[in-house]
């Protein structure tokens, strides 16, 4: 998700120079008299070797150019280049048991929800964890999910396209997710 927001930032304040720069040379290509090569419009943002009228935004010009492209490469490599997406597979040998053999308790429960692969693959990006997140299992509210991170239980929602962990407070306000996290863990 940060890397969504800083690669939009950087696409969009690369266009911003280029499609500025592209404008002003076109108003001002207008009113130049004199010009060496085939175009006025090149001329009025690159500048002749020597003398002439120009806006001399020749290196802003390439600039704007090149944050666009890097812009747009950081967007796709967060949304389409299959090399960046985690799989549920991967580091699956870093798997710890947690205490009171919760994943035995969780398994046996009926009437839970499942967890896609698609939650998975968000919650493992998305999730800033202090660790490694082993597993992901659902719980009985839709949209919370409990992790295990490094043997440490954590307790998970989805909320407006965000994975944030549950708080205390939270966690109080709820009193069926609360009882059944402490019946679990």
């Amino acid at each position: 998700m940060k890397k969504t927001v800083i690669g939009g930032f950087i696409m969009f304040g690369g266009l911003f120079i280029t499609l500025t720069i592209i404008l002003g040379a076109t108003i001002y290509a207008a009113s130049i008299t004199e010009w060496s090569g085939q175009s006025k419009f090149w001329f009025a943002i690159f500048g002749p070797q020597a003398g002439g009228q120009s806006l001399q935004l020749g290196i802003p010009f390439v600039i704007g150019i090149l944050l666009t492209i890097v812009g747009i490469v950081i967007l796709w490599r967060e949304y389409i280049d299959p090399r960046t997406t985690k799989t549920d597979t991967d580091d699956s040998s870093k798997s710890t048991p947690l205490p009171h053999d919760w994943r035995r308790q969780l398994n046996e429960k009926e009437g839970r929800h499942t967890v896609s692969e698609e939650e998975k693959r968000f919650i493992r990006q998305d999730y800033i964890a202090n660790g490694h997140i082993n597993e992901i299992y659902p719980t009985p509210i839709k949209n919370h999910f409990l992790l295990d991170v490094d043997g440490d239980p954590q307790l998970v929602v989805i909320k407006n396209n965000l994975a944030l962990r549950v708080t205390e407070a939270q966690l109080n306000k709820q009193p069926e997710l609360k009882k059944w996290f402490e019946e679990t863990v």
